[in-house]
């Protein structure tokens, strides 16, 4: 049985572009077909720079493919390479301490409060944290009741000319009034072993924080 068969036909124009200024604009959703480049082309006010955008053909759509296959088996490739023990043929136990097929550290111990870091020659060792440094400085303050908007505190340990990055509150009992005096802190001043505090008001309640201090 014979069947009809649609017949597409069109007209031959040239588009509009930067080289064109006076060519046809295609409007939304309306098509195009590049005899040139055998592509389809799709209108799109919101493409950029000639408001249309082009169909990826079969070619260009199988050699993203395979690009990305190849990819893919770059980062497999990879994933593989890092779990080798270290008899392995690519990675030694020093250089990324790989001690089993897993791809997992080597056994480290240590104390609590120690952390893992790397010595001379990139093996994995535990660390202590060096208790007498510049950033281990703090202390336990309280900011008295506040009458007016400022108020200076003196802090215990504090150099001169040292330098506080941290200003924590610690609540008590009386937390509500606490975080309202708090919150009416405006700026805190470093001064010479002191923090002098600007308010927006008086407080009702003294509030104790910690304050932490280069030096």
């Amino acid at each position: 049985m014979a069947k009809k068969i649609q017949l597409l036909r069109g007209k031959e124009v040239k588009l509009k572009s930067a080289t064109n200024p006076s060519g046809y604009a295609l409007s939304d959703a309306e098509f195009f077909v590049d005899t040139t480049q055998h592509k389809v082309i799709v209108g799109d006010a919101n493409a950029t720079p000639d408001g249309r955008f082009a169909l990826a053909n079969e070619s260009e759509v199988k050699a993203v493919q395979t690009e990305v296959e190849g990819i893919a088996q770059d980062v497999a490739d990879i994933q593989l390479d890092y779990a080798q023990t270290a008899s392995g043929n690519t990675i030694t136990a020093n250089s990324v301490a790989v001690g089993n097929a897993d791809g997992k550290l080597t056994g480290v111990t240590g104390t609590a409060g120690q952390f893992i870091g790397f010595d001379a020659n990139g093996v994995p060792i535990a660390q202590s944290v060096n208790t007498s440094s510049a950033l281990n400085k703090s202390a336990t303050v309280t900011l008295p009741v506040v009458s007016g908007t400022t108020t200076t505190v003196a802090v215990s340990g504090m150099v001169a000319n040292a330098d506080p990055f941290f200003v924590i509150p610690q609540w008590g009992a009386n937390m509500t009034d606490e975080k309202s005096a708090w919150n009416k802190i405006i700026s805190v001043e470093s001064q010479a072993g002191s923090l002098k505090f600007t308010t927006s008001g008086s407080t009702a309640t003294a509030v104790t924080f910690n304050v932490f201090w280069t030096a």
